[in-house]
């Protein structure tokens, strides 16, 4: 499974693009119907992006949360945790 670091790095390239094409997009006093229309596809596709982003990286964060807390247990470390609060 990728890192948490990974995914940032495969995402932002994708993103980047679609950020670039809607600043242009946003700058464009009169934009084309193709314009408004390329526009919107790529807001669809924004959205499917971010729908396989936020998942991804819930996964990743939830597995270095399982090693962390297995890693408390194996070393005694979580009493001193449980005792303190």
């Amino acid at each position: 499974m990728k890192s948490e670091r990974e995914i940032y790095a495969d995402y932002k390239a994708e993103l980047a693009v679609i950020s670039a094409l809607d600043r242009s997009y946003y700058l464009n006093v009169c934009p084309t119907r193709a314009d408004r229309s390329n526009y919107y596809t790529r807001q669809d596709h924004l959205k499917e992006i971010r729908s396989r982003f936020y998942p991804e990286l819930a996964a990743v964060r939830r597995r270095n949360l399982r090693q962390f807390c297995r890693r408390l247990v194996r070393t005694g470390h979580y009493v001193d945790v449980v005792l303190r609060s």
